[in-house]
């Protein structure tokens, strides 16, 4: 099934579905897997999509992203895939849905300033295809949701270049957004196609949602890797269920874009509730 973004509040729509117990303390939980689009996703300053879950889903499932700014496929393969297996296979529970956003860095030109991110197209598909077998393997009850490469700004990644020609280009990256729903659809999953959806906007808007010509700006959804990270969980009132609102800087979102590479933070805040 082919996704795309609510273009009215610009949220990821039926990206994931919960059966919610608003009155229980045990949550579920969501991998989000992938390169600096998902890591900064945990940012509450820039409203970032991961934070916004978190917030949403808050009573519901554990947000666990794992994302590697500056990792291609062939990165993650070699160095973050082993600690992540690990992790699955190891769990007490497996994931809701595991979320895999990766392809903006292997989407870099052969002959660009970041030429060492660079992987071939067809290297590409085969290495989206190896992670997806191995979160099956070791996470068979998740739904897996591939995310495509969104769009690049050509003009303002050649400006910030070295020298002066863009090293990613939006052609390329959709290049690499087909290949990665190509991939989806051979493997009968579910795809997030948002190189389409922003291409499809007039260009002055869609690049408006770029705060560098690559990563997400504010406004755009409003609306170490080797090692198994420890988990915190925060436990109490509404103190604790509003603190992951990226919306007011909360205390728990904070926590968790501070964290974010050497801990999980998982809220357990229960509004109106006492000790008893």
């Amino acid at each position: 099934m082919l996704y795309t973004l609510s273009t009215d509040r610009h949220e990821l729509r039926e990206l994931c579905y919960h059966t919610v117990d608003g009155d229980t303390a045990t949550a579920s939980s969501d991998f989000l897997v992938g390169d600096s689009l998902t890591e900064r996703g945990s940012d509450p300053d820039s409203a970032g999509w991961v934070s916004l879950m978190l917030h949403r889903y808050n009573r519901s499932t554990d947000i666990v992203p794992r994302g590697l700014s500056g990792y291609n496929t062939k990165w993650f393969i070699e160095f973050a895939l082993p600690s992540i297996e690990q992790e699955l296979s190891e769990s007490v529970r497996s994931p809701n849905l595991i979320t895999l956003w990766l392809g903006t860095n292997d989407a870099a030109l052969p002959d660009g300033d970041v030429v060492k991110q660079h992987v071939p197209l067809a290297e590409y598909t085969a290495n989206l295809t190896k992670i997806v077998r191995a979160f099956q393997l070791n996470a068979p009850s998740a739904k897996i949701l591939l995310i495509t490469p969104p769009h690049v700004d050509d003009t303002v990644r050649q400006s910030r270049s070295s020298t002066n020609q863009a090293e990613r280009t939006n052609a390329v990256a959709g290049e690499y957004a087909r290949a990665c729903a190509d991939v989806a659809r051979e493997l009968e999953l579910n795809v997030l196609d948002m190189y389409s959806y922003f291409n499809a906007l007039p260009e002055s808007d869609r690049n408006a949602c770029l705060n560098d010509g690559l990563h997400f700006a504010v406004k755009t959804f409003v609306g170490g890797p080797t090692q198994i990270r420890p988990v915190l969980f925060l436990v109490g009132d509404s103190l604790t269920e509003n603190g992951v609102d990226p919306d007011k800087a909360g205390w728990a979102a904070l926590l968790r874009n501070h964290f974010r590479r050497s801990a999980d933070i998982l809220p357990r805040g229960l509004s109106g509730y006492n000790t008893k």
